[in-house]
């Protein structure tokens, strides 16, 4: 083999940093339902201790938060798993928090701290998920190739014994 070849060596060289990228990207989308659940927390009680001008209204966005809240919850533990639909599911996440950080911005009342507070973590959130999914990709990437390698010698020592018969 070549030293251009993927070889499992290779791929076991590569498994740390994917597991560095699931663990870091699990524990941001893991601080993000934290901050789901504090939000959730504060709506119940605001909910009870000031009169809403809708109640309906209110208890529906309680409702979406705490719905929220658990989506992006089982996505940190899916992420910690390595599932791929947490890892999709918390890039989703990043852009729609980054809508929101833009809403924050826009406007004549937009407040641009406020909108850097919540955009800059979405940022570095969704560029660790972006670096991880590309990590496991190379991964699985040089785990098929060392397969395809086993599988071709596999085939060849086989031809090799059957045509010496």
């Amino acid at each position: 083999m070549s030293e251009n070849e993927t070889t499992p060596e290779s791929a076991v060289v590569r498994a740390p940093r994917t597991a560095i990228f699931r663990v870091v990207a699990g524990i941001l989308v893991g601080a993000e339902g934290l901050v789901l659940i504090g939000a959730s927390v504060w709506l119940l009680l605001s909910l009870f201790a000031s009169p809403a001008l809708s109640l309906v209204s209110a208890v529906a966005l309680l409702v979406l938060v705490v719905i929220c809240t658990i989506g992006v919850c089982a996505m940190a533990v899916g992420i910690f798993r390595g599932q791929r639909w947490a890892r999709s599911g918390g890039i989703v996440v990043q852009v729609l928090v980054l809508a929101i950080a833009g809403g924050a911005a826009a406007d004549q009342f937009g407040d641009v701290s406020l909108a850097l507070k919540i955009g800059i973590p979405a940022l570095v959130t969704f560029a660790i998920l972006i670096a991880e999914v590309r990590s496991v990709g190379r991964a699985e990437a040089a785990e098929e190739a060392a397969a395809a390698a086993a599988a071709a010698a596999a085939a060849a020592a086989s031809e090799d014994g059957t045509s010496r018969k």
